[in-house]
């Protein structure tokens, strides 16, 4: 069991550093692309601040990979936005999950996709809406639209990888 808490520990810290790296990325190069620089910097000092209290606080504990996982989902939300739903700004989900393979527990793989699939359903009907938040339209998927299932066609396909990824 000591041995496991150590591992965790480790890993967590391991989480955490990605957390700033992504916070970094989100933060001033991926908002390039189409100036979310606000949305990036926020978002990223948010997750930041909230991963680096929970490393300092309750590191090898269950919480504290939760809290890696949700907070690896939200940056994919702020890269997925910003990329106004190219396939690219979906990256981050790859990268997510298998950083948080390091982690050898469920736990915070099963957190990371329960959370994305919630993200890319409530999203996706926020999109097909016209739904704005703070003057920008959301926008998770940039192709589906003129497709005969309209923007069903990409989301049905973002979950079933989602979902393989989780089974594999």
């Amino acid at each position: 069991k000591k041995k496991f808490e150590a591992d965790f520990k480790v890993a967590d810290k391991i989480l955490l550093l990605s957390v700033i790296i992504f916070s970094f990325t989100v933060a001033f190069i991926t908002s390039l692309q189409h100036d979310y620089f606000l949305l990036g910097i926020a978002g990223g000092l948010i997750m930041t601040i909230i991963c680096t209290i929970a490393y300092k606080t309750i590191a090898g504990t269950t919480m504290c990979r939760v809290i890696m996982a949700t907070a690896l989902t939200g940056l994919l939300a702020i890269t997925v936005q910003q990329s106004n739903g190219l396939g690219e700004g979906h990256f981050l989900f790859f990268l997510g999950f298998t950083i948080l393979i390091r982690y050898k527990d469920m736990l915070p793989l099963l957190t990371f996709v329960g959370l994305t699939v919630a993200h890319h359903l409530s999203f996706t009907y926020c999109q097909s809406i016209g739904l704005d938040l703070w003057g920008q339209p959301i926008t998770i998927f940039s192709w589906g639209e003129q497709t005969e299932w309209g923007l069903l066609a990409p989301l049905v396909y973002h979950v079933i990888f989602a979902v393989l990824s989780l089974i594999v």
